[in-house]
Formats: structure tokens, C-alpha cells, sequence
């Protein structure tokens, strides 16, 4: 099954978009793989964070331009992409995950209580 043509423009208008709007937003722009074509399903998570996969704004801009996508499989993602093919897709279905927004931010580090 080869990449849809049509498909292939039309997600490219929308990430073109997002990387746009990442950039007024000072941020990080990180994007997907993309989708061969349409899906059954589109998982939406949380805006990706700087923080493991690249320590400062710099990094990130530097992965991404060499290629580095969000939600490839890893350690910390092979259990969810397991998860979606064992438990929601059927044989033939397909998923696409992407974020609530495509700019890479700062994580939140949650206060501890009695730290100064």
C-alpha cells in the first residue's frame, strides 16, 4: 500500500499550519510521521514536552531538522502503538497519534512540598 497523493498534499497544508503557528508561538515545532492516507482512528495526546528526548529549545530545532519525529516507536512508546493494534484496531484498520499542540514545551515541573 503506497502513500495517497491527494492525501499526502492535504496533510501537508495542514502540518505546513502547524509548524506556522508553533513558530508565533516561540515554540518547538515537533511533527509526526506521516499517515499513508486516511485512518480509522486518531489518537490525540497531550502537547509534546522538551525534556527527555531534548534538554533545551536548541536541541530540539536541530533533532527535528534531522529528521526526529514524535511517537516513533521507543521505550516509551512501543506500549502504546502495542496497546492500539492489539486492543482497538482491527486487521485492517489503521491509527494516526498526534498531539493537542505541535509545539514542543517546557515541562511542567510539579512543586514538592517543603522544597524552598
Amino acid at each position: 500500500m503506497g502513500i495517497d497523493e491527494n492525501f499526502r498534499i492535504e496533510y501537508g497544508e495542514i502540518v505546513k499550519k502547524m509548524a506556522e503557528q508553533a513558530e508565533k508561538d516561540k515554540d518547538v515545532f515537533l511533527p509526526n510521521p506521516e499517515p499513508e492516507g486516511p485512518v480509522n482512528y486518531v489518537l490525540i495526546c497531550m502537547e509534546p514536552s522538551l525534556g527527555r528526548w531534548a534538554r533545551s529549545r536548541e536541541e530540539a530545532a536541530a533533532k527535528v531538522k534531522k529528521g526526529f519525529r514524535n511517537f516513533l516507536p521507543s521505550d516509551e512508546t512501543s506500549i502504546l502503538h502495542f496497546s492500539i493494534r492489539r486492543y482497538l484496531c482491527g486487521p485492517s484498520e489503521r491509527y494516526h497519534i498526534t498531539d493537542l499542540s505541535k509545539g514542543a514545551v517546557e515541562q511542567m515541573v510539579p512543586a514538592i512540598a517543603g522544597r524552598d
